[in-house]
């Protein structure tokens, strides 16, 4: 009986911290909003909610009227959604709702430490930056889906998934380069740890991190040519 009972308080802890963490997250992302840029976003999608999808400059005096590609449209078509049916209180939800899912996600990789103390110290560096830089941007959605990709490069789901994980990424923000380079990065790490006669599980993760770099190419090669914009 003692030793179930202290089997399950580990897990138990855990999941005490995980939910901890989320709620943190949730907190970093729930303060009024006010950065810039996302009010240009926001305004470019009312701008779609009611004039179609934005392909002219409507804001810049000079430049009124030029052809522009709106690279961020699917984060400001959600902006001006959610604008449209719960005003400024649901696009406060929105982003502590992303920056609760960006924390829970950064912490599911850390179970590969036994020790929650560790766990939850590890959390500290990202929770402090997620404190002064997960702002209201686009490059928020970015990093969940970030996020995401490294969960199931880790092996928690179908590596087939990041083909909407990529084909969001496109369409949200320009930072997807930073998921191949990634997904390459580890890949070259596990091959010199498998030639340096290291543990040999890492010759599965060299195919994994290939498998999900091929599925998330597809999916950002899909969305740069099914989009509002075309290929350009």
């Amino acid at each position: 009986m003692t030793d179930v009972t202290t089997a399950r308080r580990p897990a138990t802890l855990a999941r005490v911290v995980a939910l901890s963490v989320a709620l943190v997250g949730v907190g970093i992302g729930a303060p009024k909003l006010g950065d810039n840029s996302f009010l240009t976003h926001l305004a470019t999608g009312r701008q779609m909610l009611d004039h179609g999808f934005v392909r002219e400059d409507a804001f810049t005096w000079t430049s009124g009227g030029e052809l522009v590609v709106v690279q961020s449209w699917l984060a400001a078509l959600l902006y001006g959604i959610v604008d449209e049916l719960a005003g400024f209180h649901g696009l406060r939800l929105l982003m502590a709702v992303s920056t609760g899912a960006l924390a829970g996600l950064f912490w599911l990789p850390t179970d590969r430490n036994s020790s929650v103390l560790i766990r939850a110290e590890v959390m500290v560096p990202p929770l402090w930056v997620g404190l002064h830089a997960w702002t209201e941007r686009p490059l928020l959605i970015a990093y969940v889906l970030l996020a995401l990709m490294l969960v199931i490069a880790e092996g928690r789901g179908d590596p087939r998934w990041l083909v909407v994980v990529g084909f969001l990424w496109i369409s949200v923000h320009g930072s997807r380069p930073l998921g191949l380079m990634i997904l390459g990065a580890r890949w070259f790490r596990s091959r010199i740890d498998r030639a340096a006669g290291g543990d040999p599980v890492t010759a599965e993760w060299r195919d994994r991190d290939a498998d999900a770099a091929i599925w998330l190419s597809v999916g950002v090669l899909l969305a740069g040519i099914v989009n509002p914009y075309g290929p350009r």
